[in-house]
């Protein structure tokens, strides 16, 4: 009966039968000793209706911006650098950890980011910075972040 169900499949075009044997974990899930076996498989399409796109009707405006880099530090109480504290920029969805030193760097970033803020957590606290202005400056931006321990 196998052997009439594996001519049956292998003549249909819709199947693709493998002879590689059955892998001992498919037998040991069911708790059963192994057997001889093949593989029928079947392939399916479903079509999906596509969304429909409006068309745009405007012109596109390009507006074109500089890139820069930000780089920083964040300290912790007393002035200690804060290593492997989380630093982000949600509007540019970039983020990166504090070394050794608390420092950080974005190598590209708009130039004069003026709109978002930067976000740096850091032992289960967290702390929003105003980036007004702050990509593209000469000084790197030295963020306070004060821990209190408990």
């Amino acid at each position: 009966m196998l052997g009439e169900l594996v001519v049956a499949a292998m003549q249909c075009t819709e199947f693709d039968v493998e002879f590689q044997p059955v892998d001992m974990a498919f037998w040991q899930a069911f708790a059963l000793p192994p057997r001889p076996g093949f593989t029928v498989r079947l392939r399916i399409e479903i079509e999906r209706p596509r969304p429909a796109i409006p068309l745009i009707r405007t012109r596109a405006r390009v507006r074109e911006t500089g890139v820069t880099s930000l780089s920083g530090q964040v300290l912790g109480t007393g002035s200690v650098p804060l290593s492997g504290a989380e630093v982000s920029v949600p509007s540019l969805r970039l983020t990166t950890r504090t070394d050794h030193r608390g420092g950080f760097r974005f190598t590209s970033v708009p130039t004069g980011l003026a709109s978002g803020s930067l976000r740096v957590r850091a032992r289960g606290l967290e702390r929003t910075v105003p980036l007004a202005g702050s990509a593209g400056r000469a000084a790197p931006l030295v963020i306070h972040f004060d821990i209190k321990e408990g």
